[in-house]
């Protein structure tokens, strides 16, 4: 099972990176990602956290960017998930 759309405090989340971590063991979930608002600061401090090597997760850096669609959609925000960068 897998959750690849996870926010956190550094966005409009409501957990730290560590109570994320925690939150995926407990409910067994093998594959992950962060994809906070505009900020990688959540996918970023997770990728640190699971680097150290003492998770056994897959874990997929993301961010949700805002993108503000002026002459198509007549000025509509719309929201982009970009996953696996470095």
């Amino acid at each position: 099972m897998g959750d690849l759309h996870i926010h956190t405090i550094y966005s409009d989340g409501e957990c730290n990176e560590f109570e994320i971590i925690e939150k995926v063991i407990e409910a067994n979930v093998k594959e992950f990602a962060i994809c906070d608002h505009d900020v990688i600061d959540g996918s970023k401090r997770v990728y640190d956290i699971l680097n150290e090597g003492k998770y056994n997760l897959l874990f997929h850096s993301g961010v949700e960017l805002t993108v503000r669609v002026n002459d198509i959609l007549n000025g509509v925000s719309i929201h982009l998930l970009y996953r696996d960068f470095d």
